[in-house]
């Protein structure tokens, strides 16, 4: 069972037959997050909500062709974003 104690990015190869790729997501609650377990996160895809600055959206399926394009995105979104408070994870 794994905590994340800092606010965790997660990146994770995807493909569910109608998107093949790797996905960044960060924790919902990234604004007021507390150590928390894996299993009581729920995840949310940062390449389309910080690129079209939304807090919701329909599109849920957004990828990165490529791992560095994600490690890119993820990094970016915690320099501007998150003040360095974020770590990367992989999930595989």
């Amino acid at each position: 069972m794994k905590k994340y104690r800092k606010i965790p990015i997660l990146i994770t190869k995807w493909d569910d037959g109608n998107a093949k790729g790797w996905r960044a997501e960060i924790a919902d609650n990234y604004d007021n997050y507390k150590t928390s377990k894996f299993e009581d996160i729920n995840f949310e895809d940062i390449g389309f909500h910080f690129n079209h600055s939304v807090d919701t959206h329909e599109k849920d399926c957004y990828v990165f062709y490529l791992r560095k394009d994600a490690v890119k995105a993820a990094k970016e979104v915690n320099e501007k974003f998150l003040n360095n408070k974020a770590k990367i994870w992989f999930n595989n």
